[in-house]
């Protein structure tokens, strides 16, 4: 990893942080699921996951598939983090701040053994390549308050029927994780917002509203919930919360 924080002296509250990193890992341990192990079979072609796969041999359904922790092999990443803050100058109006941190992935790959190709899953549903926070803080004596978004880039996700072309905008695209067939999902903006108040005995209430605008998940087909179709990174409602804290 590689990185630098410039607060140039000429902009008076500037700071911008900039850092690079490439992470390799080998021989990962980790726990596997049923569709993880039919992917790498008959989506991958590794037989090493086939041989755990047994078929009724009248009806070809699968009767038995062993599942547990694995050796992946190898995974990879690379991307960038970019971090920006501003305290503007104190005004009547009170004090004002921007805030700002994007993260960029330029790839999310792995491959179970050195032999076989990287699957690069960036871009792909669950590895956005593009994540960012962004807030507005101000304050006023006792006051202050935040209004902060958080934006995630379009992913592509599994078709509902690639052979039917049904919510399948990439018919011809070709996923490591499904096999054939991928659909656009548009990226996604949440807003949030919170008040506060400082009280002169040490407390401090706080009222919020996350997902500000009632911003509906995207649905979507290769998710990683077992029990859900909707986007897991998104608010299933907009939330409203009120919160008391008391220094001693």
């Amino acid at each position: 990893t590689v990185g630098f924080v410039y607060s140039p002296s000429y902009v008076p509250g500037l700071s911008v942080g900039l850092d690079w990193y490439n992470i390799k890992v080998e021989n990962r341990i980790t726990a596997i699921g049923a569709s993880y192990v039919a992917n790498q079979c008959f989506i991958q072609g590794d037989s090493n996951y086939c041989s755990v796969i047994q078929r009724d041999p009248v009806t070809g359904q699968i009767i038995q598939l062993s599942r547990g922790n694995a050796n992946l092999g190898e995974m990879e990443t690379e991307g960038l983090d970019l971090a920006i803050s501003y305290r503007l100058p104190r005004t009547a109006y009170g004090q004002f701040s921007i805030r700002n941190e994007t993260s960029y992935v330029d790839k999310f790959r792995t491959r179970s053994t050195p032999d076989q190709e990287w699957n690069n899953y960036a871009g792909e549903y669950f590895y956005n390549r593009v994540k960012s926070n962004t807030s507005v803080d101000w304050s006023l004596g006792n006051w202050n308050a935040t209004w902060g978004f958080r934006y995630y880039s379009p992913v592509k996700d599994q078709c509902w029927d690639a052979q039917e072309g049904i919510e399948c905008s990439l018919p011809n695209y070709d996923s490591p994780t499904w096999g054939t067939g991928g659909n656009k999902l548009g990226s996604v903006v949440i807003h949030d917002l919170s008040v506060g108040y400082k009280t002169s005995w040490d407390g401090r209430f706080l009222f919020g509203i996350n997902n500000l605008f009632d911003k509906s998940p995207r649905v979507v087909y290769s998710t990683q919930a077992d029990a859900s179709s909707v986007d897991a990174d998104s608010s299933l409602d907009r939330f409203f919360y009120v919160r008391y804290n008391q220094s001693f």
